[in-house]
This record gives structure tokens, C-alpha cells and sequence, in this order.
């Protein structure tokens, strides 16, 4: 392998690095919002996401407690996680997805299957 061509494919390893840092969108920090139940409540929630090289972890945050985030990946504009919650003895499985609508806007969808999907308009908290 020549010099050039050498050259020719670190460049194209370091720029293929720096579009896949560049594409990852900016989810770390927390986030609030408000989630409306089936029987009329609304609770409040804080998602608190740690982004490492497109692994997602952290906690959401609301009046039981702090829930721990699984399976949390971040793929461009998607952020994709899995929460278990005890709801007074039964254990709940939501699928969740976040795509940004602005720096400060995030759109959360919680999809617990049957009639439990929650869509959430989370803001950045400063």
C-alpha cells in the first residue's frame, strides 16, 4: 500500500467517525414532562439520559421513584429505550421512543401495548 493510498484510507476512517458523532443527536440531560393516565391524573416526569458512543442509560424519574432505562440507544434522531415499572404489584413493559423536535423539544412515545401508549412533549430542564 502506497503512501497515498494509506493516507487516503485514514481520512476516510477519521471522516466516517466524524459523521457518526456529528449524526448522534444531543439527548443527554434531562428532560420534563407531563404524561396524562387513562383515568384522568397527570404525572410529571423527569427522563435523565447519559449518551456514550450511541449507548443510552439513565433514569426516569416520577412520584414512585427513580426507574432505570434499558436497552437505551441513540441512532441519528432516535432514541430508543425499554422501561419495566411495578404498578402495585404488576410489572409493566413500555417500549419507548424519542425523535427531537427542536434542541430543547423532545417527542416521547410509550408504547405499552393495548391501551397503554402515553405520548409525552418533554422540554429540556436547564
Amino acid at each position: 500500500m502506497n503512501q497515498f493510498t494509506r493516507r487516503a484510507s485514514l481520512l476516510t476512517v477519521f471522516l466516517g467517525f466524524l459523521a457518526a458523532t456529528v449524526s448522534a443527536a444531543d439527548v443527554g440531560g434531562k428532560w420534563i414532562g407531563d404524561v396524562n393516565t387513562p383515568d384522568g391524573q397527570t404525572i410529571s416526569l423527569t427522563f435523565t439520559f447519559k449518551v456514550d458512543a450511541g449507548k443510552v442509560t439513565g433514569t426516569v424519574s416520577g412520584p414512585t421513584g427513580d426507574i432505570d432505562i434499558s436497552d437505551g440507544k441513540i441512532d441519528g434522531e432516535t432514541l430508543q429505550f425499554g422501561l419495566s415499572v411495578d404498578a402495585g404489584g404488576q410489572q409493566m413493559s413500555f417500549k419507548c421512543t424519542g425523535k427531537l423536535a427542536a434542541d430543547d423539544q423532545m417527542k416521547i412515545t410509550m408504547d405499552g401495548g393495548g391501551d397503554l401508549n402515553f405520548q409525552i412533549d418533554a422540554k429540556r430542564s436547564t
